[in-house]
């Protein structure tokens, strides 16, 4: 699998009865830098910057 890039996910419900909207993901590997949660990135479909930390 290439590294980087992201995928659409479905709208649905967690385990406990929280309603997730469709959002757009990025796709799993063990890169930091393009994972929008983690802190130094920003989601290009947001805005928002990442929070986690190493």
């Amino acid at each position: 699998m290439a590294k980087g890039g992201s995928h659409a996910v479905s709208g649905h419900t967690t385990k406990n009865g929280t309603y997730v909207p469709p959002h757009r993901a990025t796709n799993p590997d063990s890169s930091k830098t393009n994972n929008w949660s983690h802190k130094g990135n920003v989601n290009p479909y947001t805005g928002k910057e990442g929070t986690k930390k190493d």
